[in-house]
């Protein structure tokens, strides 16, 4: 099963860089030795889908 998508509740925050981070808890996307996994979105990639460059930069 791979991935496909992000939920409309997966968990995310904006760094101190104002980037989006997506953050998958322990166990759910890799083994749990590896703890929380968290992914930093190139503001580039989603910059047409922003409603605004407020927070994300």
């Amino acid at each position: 099963e791979g991935f496909e998508k992000i939920a409309v509740d997966q968990q995310f925050y904006i760094n101190e860089d104002s980037k989006l981070v997506i953050s998958f808890d322990k166990y759910e996307v890799a083994p749990g030795y590896m703890g929380v996994i968290e992914f930093v979105i190139p503001t580039e990639k989603i910059q047409e889908i922003l409603a605004g460059n407020l927070y994300i930069r």
